[in-house]
């Protein structure tokens, strides 16, 4: 699996403070070794946010992705945003 980062998840990344930035570091290894690992609560999104997936940081704060296709040696995915529940959906 290659992980590959949108510029407005990298701007969103700098309003993270120190301890949500640490947490993000620990998700994103778990994620990028265990997807499915129930801590994540990795899932896909319905509605208006078909075709996009989310998996939790802590338990207000989420991360949205997409899987943007395979390449020869894995999955491309899209970190697209991160923030809390309320300002990603």
């Amino acid at each position: 699996m290659r992980i590959e980062f949108s510029k407005e998840f990298r701007r969103d990344l700098r309003h993270l403070n120190d301890k949500q930035f640490e947490q993000f570091k620990k998700r994103l290894t778990l994620f990028a070794n265990q997807p499915s690992h129930p801590l994540l609560h990795n899932h896909q999104l319905k509605g208006k946010l078909k075709g996009y997936c989310s998996f939790n940081i802590t338990g207000d704060l989420r991360v949205q992705y997409r899987i943007e296709g395979n390449l020869e040696h894995g999955t491309v995915i899209k970190m697209v945003c991160i923030g809390t529940h309320s300002q990603l959906y």
